[in-house]
């Protein structure tokens, strides 16, 4: 069974990994008890190649060896070429450069095969977004329909400090990865293909990681599709505080109607007030005075003590560092030379514009109904439409998105996948060979 599946193994790690590559093995134990192994993974990749046990005779010379000692015996495991060591065992002890192939001599594989063969069939190669990778995500996003905010690529990339996303794309979709409640979470796949598999290849992802696959900011329309591709295996909850309020673009730049009256009186009274000021189109000399301005806003607001604006502090300033990369628009509105309001957004799609900042000096009135027409005023005729972002469930910002009348408040849902894996025969003789194998080689006791 051993040499059956290091061969299945040995051909996986060939097609994975090319010559040149790089591959990092780490020593590990566990306490109590001890037990001490190789786990190797690629310098991409969390998910661990394979792993191996420390022969006994070592195991109990351990505590004697030297990392070089121990990476010489990692060598006597595999025909490598070189190996770099580390500087402490706490950390990566040795760096495999591999040859034209690797063969391992004697290799105890520590999963169970059940859970390997699963691993080795899907294992996705996410690594974090940055604003290097924004164009691979827009070659998804902007094709889309999705008018969600959460697929704005300025949004993903310039929040991935705090919900440390990562991506990858999988048999044709763009998948996203993140972290939130304390939860592993997904956004619904963005490609064409097969849905289905890709969802369940996440469910895996998801149970490999100790969780449940949870898919977050759903639509109504992704909804359907995910319901179409997993009949029954998800269950979707609402989040009002978390919906998007859209508008015509149309509506907000003419302001027409006798709903939109107080917003056409605010735009002339600050005229009047204010006869020398000006809208500038936001462009690098203008982030420091944006900052500034953002600022003096939060201490205004007193969100010293509020860690989501200080995490929006961080998010603008990493967005207004990479306005190119990101794609950002943004507009700056002065009174005699002095910066009183700012915004800026990025596309979410070839129609769909995100507004995802505004930020006004509140002592200027009407400055956040000026800077908000002003700069749509400027966006392309092609973004019909304008997300303006979700309420967080505020009753002051409610009130304020809801008074220009969204054309739709597009609700947002968490699915969670409810579906079980079903244990086969042939998955059931698996596991209790496993379970044999493991007791006879290492001399674990069950409960082990």
């Amino acid at each position: 069974l051993a040499e059956g599946l290091f061969e299945f193994h040995k051909a996986f790690v060939l097609k994975k990994l090319t010559d040149g590559a790089v591959l990092t093995g780490q020593y590990c134990n566990t306490e109590p008890p001890v037990f001490e192994y190789w786990r190797l993974s690629t310098e991409n990749s969390h998910c661990p190649i394979f792993m191996f046990a420390l022969p006994d005779v070592e195991r109990r010379r351990k505590r004697e060896l030297s990392i070089r000692a121990t990476a010489n015996l990692f060598m006597n495991f595999c025909n490598l070429n070189s190996v770099v060591c580390g500087n402490s065992e706490s950390d990566v002890v040795a760096k495999i450069t591999l040859g034209r192939w690797i063969l391992a001599k004697k290799v105890v594989i520590l999963h169970l095969l059940k859970n390997l063969f699963r691993r080795i069939s899907m294992i996705i190669p996410f690594r974090p977004v940055t604003a290097a990778d924004a164009d691979v995500l827009r070659s998804f996003t902007m094709e889309s329909k999705c008018m969600n905010c959460d697929m704005n690529v300025a949004n993903i990339c310039a929040w991935q400090f705090l919900y440390h996303t990562e991506w990858a794309v999988v048999e044709g979709f763009l998948v996203l990865r993140f972290v939130t409640d304390g939860h592993v979470t997904y956004m619904k796949p963005m490609g064409k293909g097969d849905l289905g598999r890709v969802l369940r290849l996440l469910a895996e992802d998801a149970r490999s990681l100790g969780d449940t696959l949870r898919v977050a900011c759903v639509c109504p329309c992704a909804q359907a599709l995910m319901e179409e591709s997993a009949p029954g295996g998800f269950t979707f909850e609402s989040q009002r505080e978390r919906a998007d309020y859209i508008y015509l673009r149309e509506s907000l730049v003419t302001l027409s109607g006798k709903k939109l009256q107080p917003k056409r009186n605010h735009i002339s009274k600050f005229k009047r007030l204010y006869p020398n000021h000006a809208y500038r189109p936001l462009t690098a000399d203008l982030v420091p005075h944006c900052l500034q301005l953002a600022e003096a806003w939060c201490r205004t607001a007193d969100c010293r003590e509020q860690r989501a604006a200080l995490a929006e502090q961080r998010m603008m300033a990493y967005a207004l560092d990479h306005m190119e990369e990101l794609h950002i628009r943004g507009g700056a509105l002065f009174v005699e030379e002095r910066m009183v309001a700012f915004t800026f957004g990025a596309p979410i799609n070839g129609t769909t514009f995100d507004v995802c900042v505004e930020k006004a000096d509140t002592a200027y009135e009407g400055a956040y109904t000026m800077i908000n027409h002003e700069f749509v005023a400027s966006l392309p005729e092609q973004y019909a439409y304008i997300n303006r972002e979700e309420d967080l469930g505020l009753e002051g910002l409610r009130k304020a998105k809801l008074s220009y009348y969204p054309e739709l408040i597009l609700d947002k849902m968490t699915a969670t996948y409810t579906a079980q894996p079903v244990e086969n025969e042939e998955e059931r003789r698996m596991r209790f060979e496993t379970r044999s194998l493991w007791e006879r080689s290492f001399a674990d006791p069950r409960a082990f």
